[in-house]
């Protein structure tokens, strides 16, 4: 009876399929670590239009807190011109048309982004003149962005706690 005689596996090859190998365990364990630290985010059906409307407010209020700095920025360096005003100043409005009824869950959050882009609309007008006032339009600017940010960590607080109606406050 004849044996078949298996060839033997270079040692090169070894080497290459247990490097694999132990990348591929070591690429999904990275993954699954990824997976269960940031759950998958929610599918934009299952989000509710509370939570939308209130991604929308950040997002208007991060723009205009930005604008404000990169135009204080640019000011300061002297490099600031009147195109980048308006621009800024139309973009901001085709926000805020989009955030005019908010949910009475919002409404803390709503005056505040009111009193934000009023301060916002103040500073552009103060940098658009020139006015002596520019910094204490950047300040007041500044003031309620802090509040706008002190008004998330509250509701983010208060969210915490599931079973009660706590965006109302």
């Amino acid at each position: 009876m004849e044996t078949a005689i298996s060839k033997p596996v270079p040692i090169a090859m070894k080497r290459l399929i247990f490097g694999l190998a132990f990348l591929l365990l070591w690429v999904g364990g990275l993954g699954y670590g990824y997976w269960k630290g940031y759950p998958i985010l929610q599918l934009s059906g299952s989000v509710s239009p509370e939570q939308l409307y209130y991604k929308q407010m950040v997002y208007a209020v991060n723009e205009m807190h930005n604008q404000v700095i990169s135009f204080d920025d640019l000011k300061a360096r002297g490099e600031l011109a009147p195109a980048d005003l308006e621009k800024g100043r139309t973009y901001v409005a085709s926000l805020m048309a989009a955030l005019t009824s908010a949910p009475e869950e919002l409404s803390a959050a709503q005056y505040i982004l009111e009193q934000l882009h009023q301060s916002y609309l103040q500073y552009m007008d103060d940098a658009e003149i020139g006015s002596s006032r520019l910094s204490a339009s950047l300040e007041l600017a500044e003031t309620n962005y802090a509040k706008f940010r002190q008004n998330a960590e509250l509701l983010s607080i208060l969210l915490a706690y599931n079973g009660i109606d706590t965006l109302c406050h």
